[in-house]
């Protein structure tokens, strides 16, 4: 079926057909390739790939909805292709011009590295994609229409330990707000899951490491601390007061003092009891 395709493909360009004609979504037949022919195999794909690019196919055109190819291709990736297949066309388009689009932004303000970074792929996946883009020219700081950065959405999955990392390395903003004043530290303790406390406590202090401020008020004013603390973590909340006392010479207790309410500051206290933690510095 394949080869008859291609000879199909290959004679309706012989006699004129446009490869860049649209749909009413404003797709065009490269569009129509990776994502809505879904169960054509990858080899199959990528030589119609280079069939339609070799007469002139438009690699940077946008769908109705702000979609880009590459975009496309990252939210597409588990559906109808391995990670592996993907990484290979986006290498591809990289290197056919597709570089041009990689900081345009969808419907909703997010560019590919923004998708990239919500993918459920494991972390030495995204890393490798998100690295892809920032060395072909993807801005990390771009925001969507929510104020979130891909950084936002990479902070929400305590296992992206190593994509936290390339991002910070090509100069994402570790304190970016949201439209409430969340940071990427608001998200990580609001969104993730804390079903492996090691994990989840070493990605927190990676967190802090790298210049995350635990001291950042969102719009209604609650620090991470707050937002931690309706987790009720003992290990989440020790680790931040321990990390507090830095920013004006206190101790985890005058920081949980000063900046909880009261029945907050009981319930803490009461785990800085259990853990130790009231009697770092005093």
């Amino acid at each position: 079926m394949g080869q008859v395709e291609q000879n199909i493909i290959e004679l309706l360009l012989a006699y004129g057909a446009d490869v860049n004609i649209e749909n009413l979504n404003s797709e065009t037949s490269i569009f129509s390739l990776f994502y809505l022919t879904n169960n054509r195999p990858m080899k199959s794909k990528l030589n119609l790939f280079k069939i339609l690019l070799d007469a002139g196919a438009n690699v940077n055109k946008q769908d109705t909805l702000g979609y880009t190819l590459l975009q496309y291709l990252v939210i597409m990736t588990g559906i109808h292709y391995t990670f592996e297949q993907m990484i290979i066309v986006v290498r591809y388009l990289l290197d056919v011009g597709a570089n041009e689009t990689l900081n345009i932004q969808n419907y909703s303000g997010q560019t590919v590295l923004h998708l990239a970074c919500q993918c459920p792929e494991e972390d030495s996946h995204l890393t490798q994609l998100a690295y892809l883009l920032l060395f072909h020219g993807t801005n990390p700081n771009i925001s969507d229409n929510q104020g979130q950065t891909a950084l936002h959405y990479a902070a929400m999955d305590y296992r992206n330990i190593c994509l936290i990392k390339v991002l910070k390395h090509y100069g994402a903003d570790m304190n970016a707000h949201n439209h409430v004043s969340h940071t990427p530290l608001h998200k990580f303790c609001t969104e993730t899951k804390f079903n492996n406390n090691n994990r989840v406590i070493s990605f927190l202090e990676l967190l802090v490491q790298l210049g995350c401020n635990i001291n950042s008020c969102s719009i209604d004013n609650p620090t991470v601390l707050h937002l931690a603390f309706e987790k009720r973590n003992a290990s989440i909340c020790r680790t931040l007061l321990i990390n507090s006392q830095g920013y004006l010479q206190r101790t985890p207790l005058h920081f949980a003092a000063r900046n909880l309410r009261s029945d907050q500051f009981n319930m803490v206290l009461i785990l800085m009891l259990k853990t130790g933690t009231s009697r770092s510095n005093g």
